[in-house]
């Protein structure tokens, strides 16, 4: 959908606006319900319920702000605003008389906020350098290119300073590579022991 959306603004592709419009809003209205259902990076919509779930299944207090703010949770919540930012920043591209006849849709400057939150606290949860700078690649190889076509020279200030912070705890990695594994939360795959002896 959104190469359709480029090809469409650059008038390559002769496809109805109004089809594809509407194909990306009920995208953006999926990924704003799961936001507000699973959303940890703030105290906001159905996750304060998530919460009280874990505390009442648990019976523990103490452990549901641990499964909370996990590691897994983050990066989904962080890949999930990079594709709504993705999206919302789509619609707003497209012929704007189309969008009257669609549901409201944050702007793209809302979304680039929550997923600069949500990377803080996905930082935190990842701990070491590498995880870290594993997590972080994807948000901020959206957030660069957002930022870059919108000429906004603070935006891209902050993700450099945040790309060299990364790269100086860990100056071994090679940063181009570690895109295709912002994918995989790695400390949640179950452990295997192969040991045929155990």
């Amino acid at each position: 959908m959104l190469e359709a959306v480029d090809l469409t603004i650059a008038g390559e592709l002769q496809s109805p606006r109004e089809d594809l419009a509407m194909r990306l809003d009920i995208q953006e209205t999926a990924l704003r319900s799961w936001l507000a259902a699973y959303s940890f990076s703030d105290n906001t919509g159905q996750a304060a319920v998530c919460r009280d779930l874990a505390v009442k299944k648990t019976g523990n207090a103490t452990s549901s702000p641990d499964s909370r703010n996990s590691l897994f949770n983050l990066t989904c919540e962080t890949l999930c605003r990079i594709c709504h930012l993705l999206i919302a920043e789509s619609l707003v591209g497209l012929d704007k008389r189309i969008l009257h006849n669609l549901s409201p849709c944050p702007l793209p400057d809302t979304c680039t906020s929550d997923l600069r939150k949500a990377m803080i606290m996905l930082e935190e949860a990842a701990g070491t350098p590498i995880c870290k700078a594993r997590v972080m690649s994807a948000p901020l190889h959206f957030l660069s290119g957002y930022y870059k076509r919108h000429e906004d020279d603070e935006g891209l200030q902050w993700c450099h300073e945040t790309k060299e912070a990364l790269r100086s705890e860990a100056p071994y990695l090679h940063w181009d590579a570690l895109l295709p594994w912002c994918l995989l939360t790695l400390n949640e795959i179950p452990y295997y022991d192969a040991d045929p002896y155990a």
